[in-house]
């Protein structure tokens, strides 16, 4: 039986990434190791890690130690895994001890993290750390956060936050202002 052309379509839609699309070999071996696991297991936290791994970077957004506090909300017992970088929040003073992981670090949350009585572990140590999946939260940061984000939609519909695209704002002004020449002044 022939499919359509919408049929077609959205099987075309569908596609989804097989691999990570990167050049670091870290990530590449960490993505095997982990659908390596997902397939042997009926562990959904585990098939769900293997999946953002396979995300572009653009989708794997950080995410500051104050949402992982937030979301933990004193459960001291649970591990916050993050697929994505862990900033520091300098609102934040001080922070109950967590155990986060995840991919990456930057320098001023792991020390604010491990200065509290937290534990930072990378992904590929996940299961040293938590003996039971059941411990894990899994977080990840908001996508809409992105400044490209804020160009997605129609402009000009009503409650419609979206910016314009405006191509060469900048450039029109400064061509304004070198073809500028003042009228000469007759005496």
């Amino acid at each position: 039986m022939q499919k359509t052309k919408t049929e077609k379509k959205r099987l075309k839609r569908l596609q989804v990434r097989k691999t990570p699309v990167t050049k670091n070999i870290y990530r590449v071996g960490l993505f095997d190791l982990f659908t390596k696991i997902s397939d042997n297991t009926d562990c959904e936290v585990i098939k769900k890690i293997a999946h953002r791994l396979r995300m572009s970077r653009s989708n794997q957004h950080p995410l500051k130690v104050s949402n992982i506090v937030r979301q933990l909300d004193g459960k001291s017992d649970k591990v916050a895994v993050v697929v994505g970088k862990v900033l520091d929040d300098e609102r934040m003073i001080e922070i109950p001890g967590i155990r986060v992981v995840a991919l990456e670090f930057s320098r001023t949350a792991q020390k604010k993290i491990e200065k509290f009585g937290g534990e930072c572990f990378t992904l590929d140590r996940l299961f040293k750390v938590v003996k039971c999946m059941e411990d894990v939260v899994l977080m990840s940061g908001d996508r809409t956060n992105r400044k490209a984000f804020k160009y997605f939609g129609v402009t000009g519909e009503k409650y419609s936050k979206v910016y314009p695209r405006v191509c060469g704002k900048k450039r029109q002004g400064k061509e304004r202002r070198i073809n500028y020449k003042p009228e000469p002044v007759y005496e």
